[in-house]
């Protein structure tokens, strides 16, 4: 009986063990092969069509730390004259009643940034449809990605894979700390971000025809953004 519970116990283990191996080794092949695209805000010496800033969750007076930080690299990138035009790109928050984007346009607004170069994107419920949003609407212009250096390497390996022409510039400003949570997640999310570039390939759960991007001022876009299954 001893032995048995050994046994179990061994391939146990190694079931894990080979499990995390996997895990790691996407991991560490998106982090080898996107490496040369990531960088820190002096080291840039170019500029770029978009800034692009993906979603986070927001608070009912404003943008969590993590956003906030996203969102003033995007306004210290317009400064610089990296970039002019920024696209923020988020969900629905049902709690909230309220588009991720729009709280972050908002955010900007009160930092200096011109509403007319603000573009919203209500429909980018994940990364990826993020990334290939913003291809479908900008095609072969350039983009800078502002995101936390956990979630660069990811982000990246979606736009490229979509085809999206995209540089990364961390944004880990004043919330380096995550949460445990958030270091679990990230993870594991390279591995799904793999199955989503390399072999499903999906369509983004909203089109740009089913909602646009808004530009300068908010079209008639409402519950249509919503993602498919979202009520």
């Amino acid at each position: 009986m001893k032995k048995l519970i050994r046994d179990i116990i061994i391939i146990l283990c190694s079931f894990i063990i080979s499990i995390l191996t996997f895990f790691s080794g996407i991991k560490l092949y998106m982090y080898v092969n996107t490496k040369n695209f990531i960088y820190e805000l002096e080291e840039l010496n170019k500029t770029y069509d978009y800034v692009i800033v993906p979603g986070a969750q927001i608070k009912k007076n404003g943008p969590t730390k993590v956003l906030k930080d996203r969102l003033d690299m995007a306004v210290m990138l317009y400064q610089k004259e990296v970039s002019r035009k920024i696209i923020v790109s988020g969900a629905y928050e049902k709690s909230l009643k309220k588009y991720e984007s729009e709280t972050m346009k908002e955010y900007l607004i009160e930092q200096g940034i011109p509403s007319n170069v603000i573009i919203e994107d209500r429909a980018g419920v994940t990364t990826y449809d993020t990334m290939i949003r913003v291809y479908n609407f900008a095609k072969d212009q350039t983009a800078i990605i502002s995101t936390q250096t956990m979630y660069a390497s990811r982000s990246i390996y979606l736009a490229h894979q979509v085809g999206l022409k995209a540089d990364a510039v961390t944004s880990d400003l004043t919330y380096k700390n995550q949460n445990l949570f958030a270091y679990i997640r990230e993870f594991f999310a390279p591995t799904k971000a793999f199955y989503y570039g390399e072999i499903l390939n999906p369509l983004p759960k909203c089109s740009l025809d089913n909602c646009p991007f808004i530009i300068e001022k908010p079209l008639a876009c409402g519950f249509i953004c919503l993602p498919i299954g979202i009520n």
